[in-house]
């Protein structure tokens, strides 16, 4: 018992001794123990962001791409694959456009309807087959 009462004379000793040197540590401890309990909170704060914009915007999980196209069968292949619970066919194409006098590429897209939705920032939607949309950066 007395073994471990000298243990402790000596801790608190060694501790008034070097008092500066003691607070700079317990500090030190403190501020990293508070930036990784904000790191923590702000991940989860991010998923939780992230997972409620994932679920307004229906963004897909699979994006499957081919150079020639798919036909009928294979979208109904896709669609009847476990796991799979919706479809969406698209067409896109990447182009050149001149946009003040400049020849720059282009992506087009067909716009979505049940997946991947778009969040109009101004304007309306296309009625009409000459109409586009733009993205923010365009």
């Amino acid at each position: 018992m007395s073994l471990i009462n000298s243990f402790w004379k000596d801790i608190f000793r060694e501790i008034r001794r070097t008092k500066t040197r003691f607070i700079s540590l317990a500090l030190i401890t403190a501020l990293g123990a508070i930036a990784i309990v904000g790191i923590h909170a702000t991940v989860i704060n991010m998923q939780n962001a992230a997972d409620r914009m994932y679920k307004e915007q229906a963004l897909y999980d699979l994006h499957l791409i081919s150079t020639t196209g798919f036909t009928d069968e294979d979208i109904e292949a896709i669609q009847n694959t476990y796991g799979v619970s919706l479809v969406m066919a698209s067409h896109s194409a990447d182009v050149y456009a001149y946009i003040s006098g400049e020849k720059r590429p282009v992506r087009t897209s067909s716009l979505p309807d049940t997946l991947n939705l778009i969040t109009l920032i101004d304007g309306r939607l296309p009625e009409r087959y000459d109409e586009i949309v733009l993205n923010k950066t365009s």
